[in-house]
């Protein structure tokens, strides 16, 4: 809060870096932090997969999180907003697990970002 002035947003602060969003904080860490194995791929045809995962996160798994921490902060709740939220999360978990069915992980077989 008392640096990004809002609750539950994830933030880093290494010095006088501050870095918000938590794709943005991982990849920070990535670039900044030598360690092994990487969090990203350095192979480019994973990195757009890692890329294709990130952007279908935001746009299958945020909208439902979303309406969920609404409730959740709402002084009453919608009990039609929650269903929806919960049925749209548990489809969206339900394609995650249809792909780990394919391999060791979402990108590769190896865990990545």
């Amino acid at each position: 809060m008392r640096v990004s002035g809002q609750p539950l947003t994830p933030v880093l602060q290494n010095g006088e870096t501050v870095v918000f969003d938590s794709n943005a904080i991982l990849r920070y860490i990535d670039a900044n932090v030598k360690r092994e194995p990487r969090l990203y791929a350095e192979d480019y045809d994973a990195m757009k997969r890692i890329e294709g995962w990130e952007a279908w996160t935001r746009i299958n798994l945020g909208p439902p999180v979303g309406m969920l921490f609404g409730q959740y902060f709402a002084e009453s709740r919608d009990e039609a907003v929650i269903a929806h939220a919960n049925q749209s999360y548990a489809k969206a978990c339900a394609e995650i697990e249809a792909e780990l069915g394919v391999g060791e992980a979402l990108v590769g077989d190896a865990i990545t970002a």
